[in-house]
């Protein structure tokens, strides 16, 4: 069973299932995040929309479904769903209980920082890397150290309150933030015990297991991240399923890329967008290959697609689906993906 399940806020919040394996990794330096002037919200906004989705053709947009099956029996077809008041997800409390006002009171109440943040001030969309820096919120990008692929400023913040993070969403001098770990890293503060019952989502599939390395992950988007201190899923065999929390500034967006996993994302707080391509059109969206730093991610700039360079890019027509707080979406193995939250 190879799989995650997401759980969103943007803010989203997404409470994810993965089934994957975790590695270890150096943790990145404590900082201490601050904000300056601010936008006003539309502004930064709008600079956002130019980047992504004008450049998708659409085929199709898929419409929620209401039923009553499981999460093996919706795998099993092989193509995504959306499922909107799905009996498995609605018996969650996150669902109900997950809103800003809640993380304020159970993570900055507690003195809670969250850990490997990620952050760029370019762009609103992550195109991930192996490699890793770190940098304090609020630096100029002069200062900033640039340890990834040239024209990518990402960096990496720890010791970010949760109070910052939801109050810097709109501030000129912060990057958009985006930030997952496992559920388990909020055992400590009790919001995962709003999750009890997730564990429905498994799916069983040894032949997608069998694609995963035998050494463990965590389930996160970066394939080095683990908790800084060990918890069960540390050492979860590869026929684990494991819940990730994602959690982001409004608009930030997933690359283009693929994974090996199944993945069900239950939407938490407001709304997320996403789109699609099959496996078949795995060629029109240029994948890196193996062993690249940034494997399982489209070449392709989509804000400004190079058509000479990839003319193909021009024929990938995606699926769209449009998440509401409380909604769930499966998305197969292979299948490409770019989540706008």
């Amino acid at each position: 069973m190879g799989q995650h399940v997401n759980f969103f806020a943007a803010l989203a919040v997404v409470f994810a299932i993965v089934y994957h394996v975790m590695q270890p990794k150096a943790t990145a330096r404590a900082t201490q995040p601050h904000t300056t002037k601010t936008e006003p919200p539309h502004d930064r906004h709008q600079r956002r929309k130019a980047f992504v989705s004008p450049t998708i053709n659409i085929r199709e947009t898929i419409f929620p479904v209401f039923t009553n099956a499981t999460a093996e029996q919706i795998s099993s077809r092989r193509s995504p769903q959306l499922l909107r008041d799905w009996p498995h997800v609605q018996k969650l409390e996150a669902i109900r209980r997950w809103n800003e006002t809640t993380l304020r009171q159970k993570l900055d109440g507690e003195g809670w920082l969250l850990r490997k943040v990620r952050g760029q001030f370019s762009s609103p969309v992550f195109v991930l890397s192996r490699e890793s820096g770190g940098a304090t919120i609020g630096q100029s990008r002069e200062e900033k150290p640039h340890t990834r692929n040239p024209g990518n400023d990402m960096e990496r913040f720890d010791g970010v309150p949760v109070g910052e993070f939801i109050d810097s969403a709109h501030a000129v001098d912060v990057p958009y933030l985006y930030y997952t770990v496992p559920l388990s890293d909020w055992n400590p503060t009790g919001l995962a015990s709003d999750a009890v019952g997730w564990e429905s989502l498994r799916v069983t599939e040894p032949e997608v297991a069998a694609m995963f390395s035998a050494s463990p992950r965590d389930g996160t988007d970066d394939a080095h991240d683990t908790p800084s201190t060990p918890t069960p899923e540390s050492s979860v065999s590869a026929f684990a399923s494991v819940a990730v929390v994602w959690l982001s500034h409004p608009r930030v967006t997933a690359h283009a890329h693929y994974d090996k996993s199944h993945n069900f994302i239950v939407h938490i707080l407001g709304v997320k967008r996403i789109f699609l391509w099959p496996p078949s059109m795995h060629t029109a969206l240029y994948p890196y290959p193996h062993a690249h730093p940034m494997e399982r991610q489209s070449q392709v700039n989509f804000a400004e697609p190079d058509t000479a360079t990839f003319p193909g890019f021009a024929h990938a027509r995606a699926l769209e689906i449009v998440l509401e707080p409380g909604d769930v979406t499966y998305i197969p193995p292979f299948w490409s993906v770019v989540v706008e939250l």
